[in-house]
């Protein structure tokens, strides 16, 4: 890109730079933390914002069956588009539910407080800050948009936290949406190509009910249960050896996180079940991590006699993992990057899940980019006290705005 646009993209970020903060906080002001919440008045006001700034709005209703399955009220998700004349279609992927905003914030976690030019809130940079991102860097190609050809579609989705299959999942597999390129949100100013996935299996133990005064008499579902429990975390010492060779990604990590129970009164619990989540570096088999783990429970129940079990795969989201075909998309962050800050980002990938893997799975080039610190712990994503420097969002602006450029000039 010359510098001519270089110098117009940057010229209107910093005419509309309070625009974009007043944007994002209104964003982080609406809390979205809940998979039960009225997300109304979040998309209510996303919807006037985007149209006031020229999108083209489609909207992509969930089925409700659909949703309860997994937890959720109904989800609408919004398909926000700035068309350019023919050419391809960059998606910016970006989530309009966060982290759970939790306990020990200084102040109010959705009050997107300012103090020395860093912003404090609930999804201030994952995902709300992404989308503050977008937003502008789509508005800012308005300045030269007699030299682009092709489509920035904005998917927002509202199950980001739990890796998206009801949102970005879901339009794909519709075919609502069908972009060339996909990027979606990081948490630092370092390009991901990898990421974790994720597997859950439910355990449902079975025993027989007896006076606890006579526990001889029933087959105790929690024992066997806890018989489980321990074997799953003995597991971590040796997973401290399985080590993946990409950059920012360790061992894989495995929790029980649910246990659901026990008997009212003095009785022998008959009935138990339990979760567990086990992360999938981008090297390992998900079918062959899920027979390992089925099989350790088969054999830690049966050790307790008459306790049967029954073992379900409750979710799977795969690893996200780089191919040939990012490698152009990788190209035009790095050609910007080098121009505009003397060196190019970081290329690492991520022990968290991302719905980044559902472009990957449908074989479109996809990256993770965020707005964050170079040194994404600096951020305290998921933790309180979020926080994004905003001249961290201004860099990561302009970033975007100039790699779309590239990604959709015109054939000179």
């Amino acid at each position: 890109m010359n510098a001519e646009n270089t110098t117009k993209i940057r010229n209107y970020l910093t005419a509309h730079r309070a625009a974009q903060f007043r944007f994002l906080a209104d964003l982080v002001r609406h809390a979205t933390d809940r998979t039960d919440q009225d997300l109304a008045p979040f998309t209510d006001m996303v919807i006037v914002n985007l149209s006031a700034f020229g999108f083209e709005l489609d909207f992509h209703t969930v089925p409700e069956d659909r949703c309860r399955n997994l937890g959720y009220n109904q989800l609408t998700n919004i398909v926000a588009r700035r068309r350019f004349g023919p050419g391809p279609t960059v998606a910016l992927v970006a989530n309009g539910d966060t982290a759970l905003a939790g306990e020990g914030w200084r102040g109010e976690p959705f009050a997107a407080t300012i103090v020395d030019g860093r912003m404090f809130g609930r999804g201030v940079v994952s995902a709300k800050g992404a989308l503050a991102a977008y937003v502008f860097a789509a508005r800012a190609l308005s300045e030269i948009a007699d030299q682009l050809a092709g489509t920035i579609e904005l998917h927002i989705i509202f199950d980001g936290e739990a890796d998206g299959d009801l949102g970005s999942g879901w339009l794909l597999a519709e075919n609502f949406v069908a972009p060339d390129y996909a990027i979606c949100p990081g948490t630092s100013h370092s390009l991901i190509t990898a990421a974790n996935g994720t597997l859950q299996l439910e355990v449902e133990v079975r025993g027989r009910r007896a006076p606890a005064s006579r526990p001889e008499d029933g087959r105790d579902a929690l024992e066997a249960a806890s018989r489980v429990m321990a074997k799953i975390y003995g597991l971590r010492d040796g997973y401290k050896n399985i080590k993946s060779d990409i950059p920012g990604i360790h061992a894989p990590t495995v929790v029980v996180s649910e246990i659901h129970g026990g008997a009212r009164g003095r009785a022998v619990s008959e009935r138990c079940r339990i979760t567990i989540t086990r992360s999938l570096i981008p090297e390992e088999n998900a079918t062959t991590v899920e027979n390992e783990i089925t099989n350790l429970v088969g054999i830690e129940v049966t050790r307790v006699p008459g306790v049967l079990c029954k073992v379900r795969r409750k979710g799977l989201s795969l690893p996200l993992t780089a191919g040939e075909k990012i490698q152009k998309l990788v190209d035009y962050f790095q050609a910007q990057s080098t121009a505009q800050w003397a060196g190019p980002l970081p290329e690492v990938g991520t022990a968290t899940g991302t719905m980044a893997r559902h472009y990957a799975a449908a074989g479109i080039p996809v990256v993770l980019y965020g707005v964050g610190p170079a040194n994404p712990a600096e951020a305290q994503v998921g933790a309180a006290n979020e926080v994004l420097d905003l001249d961290d969002l201004r860099k990561s602006t302009e970033l975007l705005s100039m790699v779309l450029a590239d990604i959709l000039q015109t054939a000179e």
